[in-house]
């Protein structure tokens, strides 16, 4: 597909249940104190709207899940997303209450008494990456792009505010989204001060592996014909020191990528597709790349019950406990 300006606003449900629109947004401010994740999921099906919002603060996570009656994932009573500028520039304000937990229970508790949120304006200087360039499919949507760019704004969590400048991705898909595979690592990256972005994803279904890379700048987007090597699983864990990783054997983006994990979240998700729920864990990273320091959400999504049987140095949970997280807000 070619990306028109209007791709950047809600989109039309069509009659499959399986129908979505989602929008996320993470990022990392300059000195690493503050950083920020909101998913915005709406089902056409019921016309409903999953908020999943995240504000941490010196380490310290607020966090909470919200469901809404709507017709669109950009406006909501907590919420506003505007398009000033299509694929340039865009307002984002969340207010709402939430509370503090460890990893495992992110966006799942029942007791929102901390006020937090967040106003921010987001500039691009990149071109958006389509994740389905060259007619490749994966399963999350037929849509897909990225964004890379820098962010300004304001965070609050309880009495406490901040104003911050960082770095930060933002990733929007629409259409019948089937959830069927292994396991799909996503890394989207922003590097020269927001003005080159690298975008894409690795899924592996019944032990085949399909990748698909891709760089942009302020004037092309270049598809990266290497394959992407899977990094080891310990940059998920949040423990671990820096990590170098030459993810590209092309000339032109051959220098080694040093990753510095700050901090993660885990998110729980429903699939409409099949019996398994999925959950995704997301690390923000500072990245350094040929010497030019960015920032990455490095991403893991796999099966509940792969986590729950076996999750490295984290507390175990039952595939119903995360199931049930989803429902608590409705």
């Amino acid at each position: 597909m070619a990306l028109i300006d209007h791709d950047e606003q809600s989109h039309t449900a069509d009659a499959d249940p399986r129908w979505q629109e989602n929008l996320l947004f993470c990022g990392l401010s300059y000195n690493a104190d503050v950083s920020f994740l909101l998913h915005l999921c709406h089902r056409g099906a019921d016309e409903t709207t999953l908020i999943k919002a995240a504000v941490t603060v010196k380490g310290q996570t607020v966090s909470c899940t919200l469901c809404n009656s709507s017709t669109s994932c950009y406006r909501a009573p907590e919420l506003s997303v505007d398009v000033v500028e299509p694929f340039r520039r865009m307002g984002i304000r969340f207010n709402g209450r939430g509370s503090t937990t460890k990893d495992e229970f992110q966006f799942s508790s029942t007791e929102h008494h901390i006020p937090f949120g967040f106003s921010i304006t987001i500039e691009s200087h990149s071109l958006p990456i389509e994740l389905n360039h060259g007619g490749r499919k994966f399963p999350w949507a037929v849509n897909h792009y990225e964004l890379g760019g820098e962010f300004k704004g304001s965070f609050w969590v309880g009495a406490e505010n901040f104003d911050c400048v960082g770095l930060m991705v933002r990733d929007h898909t629409w259409g019948v989204r089937d959830w069927k595979f292994d396991e799909a690592w996503w890394h989207t990256g922003t590097f020269t001060e927001a003005r080159r972005l690298i975008a894409g994803c690795t899924v592996v279904t019944s032990g085949s592996k399909s990748s698909h890379w891709l760089s942009s700048s302020e004037r092309n987007v270049e598809h990266l014909d290497e394959e992407w090597q899977v990094p080891e699983p310990e940059i998920l864990i949040g423990r671990c020191p820096p990590i170098l990783h030459k993810p590209w054997r092309d000339s032109s983006l051959s220098e080694n990528v040093t990753y510095i994990p700050i901090n993660r979240y885990v998110i729980p998700w429903e699939s409409f597709s099949s019996e398994t729920d999925y959950v995704t864990i997301i690390v923000n990273t500072f990245a350094v790349w040929a010497g030019d320091p960015g920032y990455t959400a490095y991403s893991l999504t796999i099966p509940i019950y792969r986590y729950s049987a076996d999750p490295p140095r984290t507390k175990r949970m039952s595939a119903s406990e995360f199931s049930a997280c989803n429902d608590r807000q409705r």
